[in-house]
């Protein structure tokens, strides 16, 4: 085992990974699935050779999970008050599991918000032509002598 996992000090350069931007958390991943892939990691690391570090245990497991969240949730988790290493990481999964909801949902607000800005976009005045000539609006009112028509027929009170 030893020879596929880099020698003597494979357990240090996991660990080194571990602390690195490498296995943060990414957003197509659940947190479950983020969580459990990375206990796999940590247990992985306690079981291999180390010559630098000492063997991992809860507090830096805990530790190294909190930290690949992203940061807004990390900032999040601390101003509720609560401290990563007097949590189980149950209790932090279930945390990070709220925040991704959150953001998930805030994510769809902007996304709903995009399509009204771009679905009002389709009611501006139209651009001008080559000619230099330039239109009403894109369904304007044909009731009304100009210059009453600058309206389009869903605000026509007629």
């Amino acid at each position: 085992m030893i020879r596929f996992c880099g020698g003597r000090s494979g357990g240090d350069a996991l660990l080194e990974y571990l602390r690195s931007d490498k296995v943060r958390k990414e957003k197509s991943k659940s947190v479950a699935e983020h969580v459990g892939r990375f206990c796999t990691l940590v247990g992985y690391a306690k079981e291999l050779l180390r010559i630098v570090a000492p063997r991992p245990d809860d507090n830096l497991e805990k530790k190294l999970v909190f930290d690949s969240f992203p940061y807004q949730w990390k900032l999040n988790f601390t101003n509720s008050g609560a401290v990563y290493h007097e949590k189980s990481i149950n209790e932090i999964s279930e945390y990070m599991e709220r925040q991704k909801s959150t953001a998930d949902a805030d994510t769809s607000k902007k996304r709903a918000r995009h399509q009204d800005l771009k679905n009002q976009k389709f009611k501006q005045r139209k651009k001008g032509n080559r000619r230099g000539q330039t239109g009403g609006f894109r369904n304007q009112c044909t009731r009304h002598e100009p210059p009453h028509n600058n309206h389009e027929w869903e605000d026509c009170i007629l």
